[in-house]
């Protein structure tokens, strides 16, 4: 493996605390890793989702989020982080972003879902923001994310943050975004 895919995150998965984030339009949240002992609320906060939110987010038209799933989602390994974020002191997760980075260390993959209650506060764009530091801190060079075709909200987000559209020829259903980082 890389020696840049095993540098440690600026939040180390050993930190207890979280980070305090605050979206463009004032919403302020909690952002911390997500841990095997956060299955529960993760279970729930899944099954909170709009069945369009379920299909953007993993790409399949499930109705309910097997245990086996969120359990994957919550694993600890060197490649893949799941962040959750939550209302100051209040347990319920609001939204949850994945970074997931290849074995080179080079390029990585984001998936964002936020609490529909919670959407047009600015939480996705913040936590974007905070998932491409998160790789550019690990050296990763491109991040990309895979959205469903019709999912215009993420894709207009996701250009307006610098991302390109790469439509994929194989399956019309879903476009890649991309997006190269920059040292800072």
């Amino acid at each position: 493996m890389n020696a840049q895919a095993t540098k440690p995150c600026p939040i180390r998965r050993d930190d207890p605390g979280s980070e305090d984030l605050t979206t463009r339009r004032g919403f302020r949240f909690s952002l911390r890793r997500g841990t095997p002992d956060d299955f529960p609320e993760l279970k729930v906060f899944l099954g909170q989702l709009t069945l369009p939110d379920v299909r953007f987010r993993f790409l399949s038209p499930v109705r309910v989020v097997s245990d086996n799933l969120v359990q994957h989602l919550l694993r600890a390994d060197r490649s893949t982080e799941h962040f959750l974020a939550f209302e100051p002191g209040e347990s319920a997760i609001i939204a949850s972003g994945m970074l997931a980075i290849d074995p080179a260390g080079k390029k990585a993959e984001v998936a964002l879902c936020i609490r529909p209650e919670f959407k047009h506060e600015g939480i996705s764009w913040t936590m974007l923001e905070f998932l491409l530091e998160q790789a550019r801190a690990q050296g990763v060079e491109t991040v990309e994310a895979i959205e469903a075709n019709d999912h215009h909200e993420a894709i207009a987000l996701e250009q307006e943050m610098g991302f390109e559209i790469d439509r994929n020829r194989t399956d019309p259903s879903v476009v890649v975004v991309r997006k190269t980082l920059s040292e800072r």
